[in-house]
Parts: C-alpha cells; sequence; structure tokens
C-alpha cells in the first residue's frame, strides 16, 4: 500500500484512539453536573439515533432483521450496552480516569480468555501468557488498593474490571451475527435496545438538571459526538483499508492516551502500581492482539 493511500486510515484510527481515551477524563468533568445514569441514557439514546440513520442511509431494508436475530441483538444489548455502560459510568464515578483508561486494555484479553472457554478459539502459549500477564497486571492493581484502603476507588476499579469482562463477552458472542450481517446494522440495534433499558433506569435522575454550567453540558455534547460516534465510524473507516492487526495495535495506545489525559486535564498521577499494571495489561494486549479479525462495514 502506497505511503499516502495509508496515511489517511492511520490517522483515523488514531483519532479513534484519542476519541475513546478522552471519554474517562470527560466524563469526570461531566460527573460535575449530571449522574452517571444521566450521561450512559444521553449516551445510548444518542448513539442509538445516529446509528440507526446511518444504518439505514447505507443499508437500507437490510436494516430490518427477522425476529430470531433481532431477539440475539436484544441479549448483545444487555452485555454490550447495558451492563458495560452502567458499570462503566458507575464505575467511574468511584475510581480515576487514570484507572478507567488503563483497564479498557484488559478487554482484548478478556475476549480472548472467553473465546478459549467457550472452545470459539484454541489456547495457545503467546496468547496464554498475554492471559496470565493481564491477570497479574490486575492483580498488582487490587492488591495496592486493598494495602492502602482503597476503598471506593477499589470498588470503582472492580466495576471497571467487570465492564471489560461484559464488553468483552459481548465481542465474543456477537461474531457469529456480525459474520451474517453488516456490523453497523448489528450495532445500531444493539444501541436501540439498549437505550430501551438504560434509559428507564435513569427515569429518577436528572436529565437536564438545574443550574449547571456550560462545562458539564461542554463535556456531555463531547461525549455524545466523539466517544460515541465519530470514533466507531473512524474505526470502521480504517478497518475496511488496514490490517486488522494494524488496528489492534493502535488500540494499544488509547490506556497511554487516556493517562496522558488525565494528567494534563485532571492532575491526576500515574501512582506505581497503576503504571505496573498498565504495563503488565499492554505486554498481555501486545502477547494477545494477533488474534484480531475484521468486520465487514
Amino acid at each position: 500500500m502506497k505511503s499516502d493511500t495509508i496515511l489517511f486510515p492511520l490517522l483515523a484510527l488514531l483519532g479513534a484512539q484519542l476519541c475513546f481515551a478522552s471519554f474517562p477524563v470527560v466524563g469526570k468533568l461531566a460527573f460535575r453536573g449530571f449522574s452517571p445514569l444521566a450521561v450512559a441514557a444521553w449516551r445510548v439514546l444518542f448513539g442509538s439515533a445516529v446509528l440507526l440513520t446511518l444504518a439505514h442511509a447505507r443499508h437500507g431494508a437490510a436494516l430490518r432483521l427477522p425476529r430470531r436475530e433481532l431477539a440475539v441483538a436484544f441479549g448483545l444489548s444487555l452485555l454490550g450496552i447495558t451492563i458495560n455502560q452502567v458499570l462503566f459510568v458507575e464505575g467511574l464515578k468511584l475510581s480515576t480516569a487514570t484507572h478507567a483508561g488503563l483497564l479498557v486494555a484488559v478487554i482484548p484479553v478478556a475476549t480472548y480468555a472467553i473465546a478459549v472457554a467457550l472452545r470459539r478459539e484454541r489456547l495457545v502459549l503467546p496468547k496464554a501468557l498475554g492471559i496470565a500477564s493481564a491477570c497479574a497486571g490486575v492483580g498488582v492493581l487490587f492488591l495496592a488498593r486493598g494495602g492502602g484502603g482503597g476503598g471506593g476507588h477499589a470498588l470503582g476499579d472492580l466495576l471497571l474490571v467487570l465492564n471489560c469482562l461484559s464488553y468483552a463477552g459481548y465481542l465474543v458472542l456477537a461474531r457469529p451475527i456480525l459474520q451474517r450481517r453488516p456490523a453497523l446494522v448489528v450495532v445500531a440495534w444493539v444501541f436501540l435496545f439498549g437505550a430501551v433499558v438504560v434509559a428507564p433506569l435513569a427515569l429518577g435522575e436528572a436529565w437536564v438538571p438545574r443550574g449547571v454550567g456550560a462545562g458539564p453540558w461542554l463535556a456531555l455534547a463531547w461525549i455524545l459526538a466523539f466517544p460515541t460516534v465519530i470514533a466507531y465510524l473512524l474505526n470502521l473507516w480504517a478497518l475496511a483499508r488496514v490490517e486488522a492487526t494494524t488496528v489492534a495495535i493502535f488500540v494499544c495506545l488509547q490506556p497511554v492516551l487516556a493517562a496522558v489525559l488525565a494528567w494534563a486535564v485532571l492532575g491526576e498521577r500515574l501512582e506505581p502500581a497503576s503504571a505496573a499494571m498498565g504495563a503488565l495489561v499492554l505486554a498481555g494486549v501486545w502477547c494477545v492482539a494477533g488474534g484480531s479479525r475484521r468486520t465487514n462495514f
């Protein structure tokens, strides 16, 4: 591939990771005016509206799915949207943006571990070492939190890890339907069903809080535009033009970018235990990254 041809996909991948990495940081700013559940509800409602519109414009009648596949999409939405989103925002509220960004790297490792457990993939030594490395990293973090009386932060970290496991399960179980249907169509339905469940959970929250300044509203707008829609579209556009392994390598940038943004915007420091955890988890990602595959847009 010519250098001028590959440049734009690489820039798209970098932009996508910047968008994703900004969510924990900007989410902290949004929480200064909105509850975590309100942010989650805004996100899934906006995301479902945009993704359904784009899916209809691109795929037309293919947006219609048989009842059986709609039931599958609903089940996937529980893992990929409802549980995932609620655990993430509640965990982020209790933990730090740095930890939320670093723990995202657990997802590709957990995805492979679940695929092996369900006999969707074979267990091979390098990837097994990747799983062990990531588990060791998370263990280091929790031992440090427990030993230091992490309190709410420890609970927040636990919710973030469970969020990663939920999303990893979604990725594994979604693969069969993604091999039959365009990814944009599937994700649009998953977001819609997620919105149907998450929005009622947030009915008791203030969606338009009184006395909230411009800062939290701008943070919410950023979350809706960049980590929710633009990052996903940039990733899919690039995935259609470069090897999946290249995409996997760029995913490794997300925890690093999140830690840098948390330091620059929120003043968070990277503690020794967090640095050790990040290094071990990223080492695990490098071992597992070779198993990435494409999905059709």
